[in-house]
């Protein structure tokens, strides 16, 4: 069988899913201050920089999300899905991914959140998809879903699933998952920065200019 794995943000979808779940938060009165949304912009941008705390990043995330009750959340994700696919996923994306799941198996693979990673998957027609979490300690569990861990997720996953794909096909916007890309047989750079464009030719990693929609 044939696997395709997407990355998810500025990947499928044309921002940032952890700053969106911040921006829902305050929408729904959970964070009149918008703290979380400042403090997700701030990640944002440090990650863009690459001097980024991915625990940092996730605990603040995942804290925002479970000081909710559970049907708090479980609505809450159910609309943030609905208005990050509206409004920002990437039609050439909407496409790629119809035409992965006609041909094998389709697995979503983010350093967002798991709850919100797997919502907006739902809402995307993806059945499978691998997020950031934190243990009972407040730690992460690990393999985690970024950077060199995507790919020991993707390999738990094809374990769990007594899976052997005869190719992998990987789809990403991020240098930080060269990994990733390094571990499939097809791999795609989604709008890529300078640095991620000459790994592509390297590598030898085909190029993709997908526009983002109106809404964006």
């Amino acid at each position: 069988m044939k696997l395709t794995v997407f990355d998810m943000d500025h990947t499928l979808i044309a921002n940032d899913c952890s700053v969106e779940l911040a921006h829902q938060l305050y929408l729904d009165g959970h964070d009149p201050a918008q703290r979380s949304l400042a403090q997700q912009k701030v990640f944002l941008e440090l990650y863009q920089q690459g001097d980024f705390d991915i625990v940092a990043q996730v605990r603040d995330s995942w804290h925002s999300l479970h000081a909710l009750a559970e049907a708090e959340q479980a609505s809450l994700l159910t609309r943030l899905a609905e208005r990050v696919v509206s409004d920002y996923a990437f039609p050439d994306a909407l496409a790629a991914l119809q035409a992965a799941q006609g041909e094998g198996g389709v697995l979503i693979v983010s350093a967002t959140i798991a709850p919100v990673t797997q919502a907006v998957a739902a809402r995307l027609g993806c059945q499978h998809a691998i997020g950031m979490a934190l243990d009972e300690d407040d730690q992460l569990v690990r393999p985690t879903s970024y950077q060199t861990g995507k790919p020991e997720c993707i390999q738990a996953w094809l374990a769990e699933q007594n899976l052997s794909p005869t190719h992998i096909t990987a789809y990403s916007d991020s240098l930080h998952d060269a990994a990733m890309l390094a571990l499939a047989d097809t791999a795609y750079v989604v709008n890529p920065d300078a640095k991620l464009l000459a790994r592509a030719h390297q590598e030898g990693w085909q190029v993709l200019d997908w526009k983002a929609p109106p809404s964006a």
